[in-house]
């Protein structure tokens, strides 16, 4: 596993970079609940698996500091995804949605 040094400038910018990254999927799902944003369903899910394999392959690489953002770029889309199964639109009655998947 990984360990945290905050004496590293490196450690340090990973999880600056890991903050901004979850900030901005905050805002967005702040968005959703507001009523103002509908995630598309399809490219959602498709975001979160490119996030999965992102984040995996940094685990895998034996990434340390920079692993913050993969993991925000993985576990964001996924919130929204999920979130979209209930907020969002498309889905398997849209033949363009299916396409893509």
């Amino acid at each position: 596993m990984f360990e945290l040094n905050f004496g590293d400038t490196r450690a340090i910018l990973g999880i600056i970079a890991g903050a901004i990254a979850l900030f901005a999927y905050v805002v967005y799902v702040i968005s959703i609940f507001r009523g103002r944003s509908k995630p598309n369903r399809a490219t959602w899910w498709i975001w979160s698996f490119m996030g999965l394999v992102l984040a995996l392959s940094y685990d895998l690489s034996g990434a340390e500091n920079t692993i913050w953002a993969a993991y925000m770029e993985f576990f964001g889309p996924l919130i929204i995804a999920l979130l979209s199964l209930k907020y969002g639109e498309g889905g398997i009655n849209d033949k363009t949605d299916v396409i893509c998947l």
